[in-house]
């Protein structure tokens, strides 16, 4: 059994013969999870991999010896790996869980101590779920009282097991995080299995086009998720850059059954569409889009093959138009093969959670480049999705020659001496605002844009105030994009930004954070925080990291302007720690000029106070306007 269930290609030349068909699989990466692996065998398997199958010439090592040797000290490591995962399975320290009807899930272990042990655990809540599964509670009696002949069918070929729904099975899995197991689940959706179990999702025919060609470790991201002829739930991490819409793309085709994809967005949802059709044969399939604005036109219709659509959609509270509220009822009443949550790290909040807790789906697996989440929900994704099966670090990923180097600068800026008195004078909501216009961060803001422009870069400028993001478009002289903008109206200015000939600017809200495919973009100015998150703060760097093909692509460049004195000095250390620990180059910069010298333009319009002051009452007007700490924003006008 456990030499079906892991399979690895053991030699270089039977490697060679049969292409990348090398799997890590979903057991041996919980093993990785729960023992932690060495970082530097897991790049040196990434590394020799790539260089079995040819990979990009700026990856490669010193000489042949040292490639060779690289390349057994991997088989060597992943060797050990798999036989530490198969003596994991022979104890029972990996529960599986397995689709078998319509609804329900076999969960079980060659280790009946272990699940007496987590039926134990579960206790009260077992002995409720039993009454909802009448042939649950013998199946639990023959455990806990080791009498198999108590419920025949509890054991088979020496694995013991019982039935739960999904509503059940997301609570047990919560209880065995807790206890410390892990418990991984699997769809025997896969292959094209034509086996027909009662509610089995449709087969679908679709296939990756002959033209696509998949990177070594996205094709090797889905096969961590296959083994045993099963797809199995979990999570893959891949950086920001790396080609996570493609992988999930490989991920519909792998499972080859009806698939529903959860974006955080509608141009993240048209994105999705426009990659499935590029990547895969979709004459035969139906792909259709489920977003405010695809409902608003007519476009949806009740014959999905793949749905797209967006987490707030699905989840939000409140009445919703009436052809809306049917399309959603009827993603509920599907039994969909494969859930693909793209940025996974939001599906444990409270609202999002319901996308994992209210759809019936043989498998999930949930994409992701940002396994971090301030309130620390991020742990409840072992339950609510899988364990990581999956993960590829940045520095391995750079070091393939997959995204582009990046380096940090962050810059303090004084306050200008009226920004100072109204940020000490006034409440919390008007001093985030008035740190953000600070008249010295716009002024050194200006200078980086106007550098970068003329160099021929195309710069993104990260505002999370709405009021101080419109005005910085108005400064630099740009289009800007936020989430109360219409669609039409925001592909129109990422379309613009894309097009530029030479180089171009872009003022953009926390909508452009998450699944937003502007790889033309080398250079990003931070101009405001809220707080100090590292999602964010990787999500942003990420945004100019991708490979836009050009064969003049300039390195990235980051710069994240700090108003001295004020709150984001503590929320800037914070997110400068993380950039530093996953590998980033952050420089601390006082004085501009090292950087961009003096660059002609007229971004020195705001160092007289006059000009400042016209400032601060506009700001206060539009306060006003918007009701945002519109009580407190007297002290802004002044004189």
């Amino acid at each position: 059994m456990v030499a079906e269930m892991l399979r690895c290609v053991p030699s270089s030349e039977t490697g060679r013969e049969s292409g990348f068909e090398y799997c890590i699989t979903n057991a041996s990466a919980c093993v990785a999870q729960q023992r932690g692996l060495d970082a530097t065998a897991v790049n040196g398997f990434i590394t020799a991999l790539s260089e079995e199958q040819g990979a990009a010439p700026s990856v490669r090592s010193p000489t042949e010896e040292a490639c060779e040797a690289s390349a057994c000290e991997a088989r060597r490591h992943w060797s050990e790996v798999l036989d530490e995962c198969a003596e994991e399975i022979k104890n029972g320290r990996v529960v599986v869980a397995v689709v078998t009807r319509g609804g329900f899930r076999r969960v079980s272990s060659v280790n009946r101590e272990l699940l007496e042990s987590l039926l134990r655990s579960w206790d009260s809540e077992a002995a409720e779920a039993s009454k909802d599964i009448p042939s649950m509670a013998l199946a639990m009696a023959a455990i806990l009282q080791n009498k198999p002949e108590i419920a025949p069918g509890c054991v088979v070929d020496g694995v013991w097991g019982f039935e739960v729904n999904l509503y059940w099975l997301l609570r047990l899995k919560e209880v065995a995080v807790e206890e410390g197991m892990t418990i991984v689940e699997g769809s025997p959706y896969v292959y094209g299995c034509s086996t027909e179990l009662e509610d089995t999702p449709p087969m679908i025919n679709l296939s990756l086009k002959p033209s696509t060609k998949l990177r070594d470790y996205q094709q090797l991201a889905i096969e961590s998720t296959l083994w045993d002829g099963q797809m199995h739930s979990g999570v893959i991490v891949l950086p920001c850059g790396a080609g996570k819409t493609a992988t999930g793309v490989n991920a519909c085709c792998a499972a080859g059954r009806k698939a529903i994809i959860f974006v955080t967005s509608s141009v993240a949802a048209e994105q999705w569409r426009l990659e499935l059709v590029n990547l895969a044969e979709t004459s035969a399939v139906n792909v259709r889009v489920l977003t405010a604005e695809s409902s608003n036109r007519g476009g949806w219709q009740a014959d999905a093959d793949i749905a797209i659509t967006t987490y707030s959609l699905f989840t939000g509270a409140g009445k919703r138009a009436g052809k809306t509220q049917q399309a959603i009822e009827w993603l509920r009443s599907q039994c969909w093969g494969l859930l693909l949550l793209d940025e996974v790290q939001f599906a444990p909040a409270e609202t999002f959670r319901k996308v994992t807790q209210e759809l019936q789906a043989a498998c999930r697996i949930g994409l992701t480049a940002t396994m971090v989440r301030e309130d620390n929900l991020i742990q409840e994704l072992k339950w609510l999705v899988g364990p990581v099966l999956f993960q590829l670090d940045l520095p391995t990923l750079r070091q393939l020659g997959y995204i582009n180097k990046a380096i940090g600068y962050e810059v303090h800026c004084a306050m200008a001496p009226l920004f100072q008195e109204a940020f000490e004078e006034n409440a919390v909501e008007v001093r985030r605002v008035v740190a953000t216009a600070n008249a010295e961060k716009v002024h050194m803001c200006a200078r980086i844009v106007h550098h970068h422009v003329l160099l021929g870069d195309k710069v993104l400028v990260f505002c999370d105030d709405l009021i101080s993001l419109e005005w910085y478009a108005k400064v630099l002289q740009c289009g800007h994009v936020d989430g109360d903008m219409k669609l039409e109206e925001r592909q129109r200015n990422y379309d613009g930004f894309r097009s530029a000939v030479k180089g171009a600017c872009l003022v953009v809200s926390r909508v452009a954070d998450h699944s937003i495919d502007l790889p033309e973009a080398n250079v990003s100015v931070q101009v405001s925080i809220i707080d100090g998150s590292r999602m964010q703060e990787a999500q942003r760097v990420g945004r100019i990291q991708r490979l836009s093909g050009a064969k003049d692509q300039r390195s990235s460049t980051f710069y994240s302007l700090i108003s001295s004195g004020t709150h984001e000095e503590g929320y800037s250390h914070r997110r400068r720690k993380f950039l530093v620990d996953h590998g980033y180059v952050v420089n601390t910069v006082e004085d501009l000029s090292t950087l961009v010298g003096d660059v002609e333009g007229n971004h020195d319009f705001l160092q007289s106070e006059d000009k400042q002051r016209m400032l601060l009452k506009a700001i206060a007007r539009d306060m006003i306007e918007k009701r945002v700490g519109h009580k407190h924003v007297d002290l802004l006008c002044g004189p």
